[in-house]
């Protein structure tokens, strides 16, 4: 832990190179369901991290399972499938609905595979719907008090620093928000 004078904040010098910035939401908080004493702690009991296959998430992942691992949190990996009729309308729906779930299944496989090359016992998740707002609700749901996200996922640089999606659950997320790039 590094005290910052308003607080500690996780170390993670010296973790595969990562940049790490913890980001309060829009209300400037680190979120609205945690005590004061696990904030000043900053200990994490479960930590959702949402993968979407690329570089920045696939490096959340592994940022996610080192904290873990040091304070023995649980971690789950989700993946969210975006609603295919928003999608497409030229393609019969099923077939590329089961595109997107292969694709999904494909890449909690290799989020199973970096767990396992960590000896961490990882859950996984797949969920449709729209990505900030099913990342949200899982949050809430599994009762998270951690998210840890790539800056930018698969969707490209559509913000200078932080992708629209990360943006988007900063602003409604129930607990504090890692965000974690190369």
């Amino acid at each position: 832990m590094v005290d910052t004078g308003s607080g500690s904040v996780p170390d993670l010098e010296g973790t595969s190179s990562i940049w790490a910035i913890l980001l309060l939401n829009e209300r400037g908080q680190t979120g609205n369901n945690h005590s004061s004493s696990r904030e000043n702690n900053m200990v994490y009991h479960h930590i959702l991290v949402p993968i979407d296959g690329s570089p920045p998430s696939l490096n959340a992942l592994q940022a996610g399972i080192e904290m873990a691992i040091e304070q023995g949190s649980i971690v789950t990996a989700l993946y969210v499938v975006p609603k295919v009729g928003q999608l497409v309308q030229v393609f019969a729906i099923k077939d590329v609905k089961d595109a997107f779930y292969q694709e999904g299944e494909r890449i909690l496989d290799k989020a199973r595979e970096i767990a396992k090359s960590m000896n961490f016992n990882l859950s996984v998740r797949i969920k449709e719907g729209i990505p900030h707002k099913i990342i949200i609700e899982t949050a809430e749901t599994l009762n998270c008090d951690l998210i840890v996200m790539g800056n930018q996922g698969r969707s490209g640089p559509s913000k200078l620093l932080i992708g629209s999606c990360t943006q988007r659950v900063l602003a409604g997320a129930p607990c504090p928000v890692l965000v974690v790039r190369e």
